[in-house]
């Protein structure tokens, strides 16, 4: 173009640098902050044309709660650009975010990095390349939108890479449990992951970027500061530790990451609470009948048995002790319950003090012998403050078949747990004619 053209020496080198990028604005500014060019870019993301930058100083540009911080810094690459960075490497970019006002009158978040050296070393004034974060918000916006944990990490460090120009990312979390690595399988890394979190939770959380071994690290916290969902790191983008603009693009990619857990973790406790029963952390009816359900479907192959489990007159504790320890006695039935079974068998609460529980590979006589272990275990003494209460339970066996509904099976199990509870009561009564019936005790 000809304003290309029109361009010799360090203009030219410039504007061929960072001509691909277009449109971006690029200025050539004086060791005084005025600016000597400017390119096309100033139109479309600013509004200016460019002749009329052409002898403004560049801080009459930049917002004034910004000035503090890029004035100095500014003025000190321009005149001394060697002198104000880390290394030789890294002399040659400063980076900050930063808000420009556009022709309009409004003020606009910008990217600005420059380039204050070439490669020989010359001095080229600081060309400042300010791109529009719109498209980062925009691309933030709609990934923090849609998608489960998996497939907005994977876009988080997608968008890591690009930002940074570098060959691999990864997060470092522990959402469900265990910690697990995203975004690599480099032994290395998968060797020193189940200490970082740990780590660095026992140092103190903290948002600042770590520049180590190679790698950049930004911790992933909750938007309160005081959760550390997990760790984004990525190779190190070049020598020296990372500039401000990198500093404030990783916050920015790491803001994301920490929505998704954010929304993950959410997800989680709804799903809890939609599926768990409050009292007993148990499956609730609705999530014990599901499981139901899918585990009926393949009752060929793994034969399934439902255990019934009422607790006998469970309203003489409600009514002697009250409703407190009555939910403690429930809970400590669930308990019981849960821990006499196999990781493959799962329990309920299907609500007030019924329960049930579903086997899977057991034959009749197997079932009705777990059945009575159950009964015992339940019928030992149970201590809430001073009390000391008995309980008993009647537990009916209903054994799946391929043509049965769920409803059928519950109301089988239902059934023959109530013949049960019948037939014991009827031996109470036969065996202590003159005791009441009542199979709790309370002592």
């Amino acid at each position: 173009m000809d304003e290309e053209e029109d361009l010799t020496g360090p203009e030219a080198l410039a504007y061929r640098s960072f001509g691909n990028e277009f449109p971006v604005l690029m200025v050539l500014v004086d060791p005084d902050m005025r600016i000597s060019w400017a390119s096309p870019g100033s139109m479309p993301v600013l509004g200016y044309q460019p002749d009329e930058l052409v002898g403004l100083s560049v801080l009459e540009l930049l917002h004034p709660d910004d000035l503090a911080s890029i004035a100095e810094l500014l003025g000190n690459a321009a005149v001394h650009p060697a002198e104000t960075l880390s290394s030789p490497a890294a002399a040659r970019l400063v980076e900050f975010p930063v808000r420009a006002r556009c022709a309009a009158g409004t003020w606009e978040p910008m990217s600005a990095s420059g380039r204050v050296l070439d490669s020989d070393g010359t001095l080229l004034g600081v060309i400042r390349s300010a791109r529009e974060v719109h498209a980062l918000d925009m691309v933030i916006g709609g990934l923090g939108a849609r998608g489960d944990l998996d497939s907005v990490l994977a876009a988080v460090l997608d968008l890591a890479c690009s930002q940074f120009r570098v060959p691999s990312a990864w997060i470092i979390h522990d959402a469900d449990g265990s910690a697990e690595v995203v975004g690599t399988d480099d032994p290395e890394v998968l060797q020193r992951t189940p200490h970082m979190l740990g780590d660095l939770r026992g140092a103190g959380l903290s948002a600042d970027v770590i520049a180590r071994g190679g790698t950049w690290s930004v911790p992933i916290l909750s938007a309160t500061g005081e959760t550390l969902f997990g760790i984004l790191q990525l190779s190190e983008r070049r020598p020296g530790g990372p500039a401000p603009l990198d500093v404030h693009l990783l916050a920015r990619v790491a803001s994301l990451a920490s929505i998704a857990f954010a929304r993950h973790r959410d997800d989680q406790l709804l799903t809890e609470a939609a599926t768990t029963d409050y009292l007993t952390g148990l499956a609730n009816r609705r999530q014990f009948e599901r499981r139901l359900a899918e585990t009926s479907l393949v009752v060929e192959e793994t034969p399934l048995t439902l255990l019934y489990v009422d607790v006998d007159d469970f309203k003489a504790v409600n009514d002697s002790l009250g409703h407190k320890v009555g939910d403690e006695v429930l809970a400590v039935v669930a308990r019981r319950l849960a821990g006499e079974v196999r990781s493959c068998d799962f329990v309920g609460r299907l609500g007030g003090d019924e329960f049930a529980v579903g086997v899977l590979g057991l034959d009749r006589v197997e079932a009705a012998s777990l059945a009575a272990r159950l009964g015992q275990t339940l019928a030992e003494p149970i201590t809430v403050g001073c009390s000391s209460i008995a309980v008993t339970a009647s537990i009916g066996i209903a054994r799946a078949f391929d043509e049965d509904s769920l409803e059928t099976i519950l109301e089988r199990g239902d059934d023959d747990m109530f013949l049960r509870k019948r037939s014991r009561r009827s031996e109470l009564q036969r065996s202590r004619p003159n005791s009441p019936t009542d199979p709790a005790h309370i002592g």
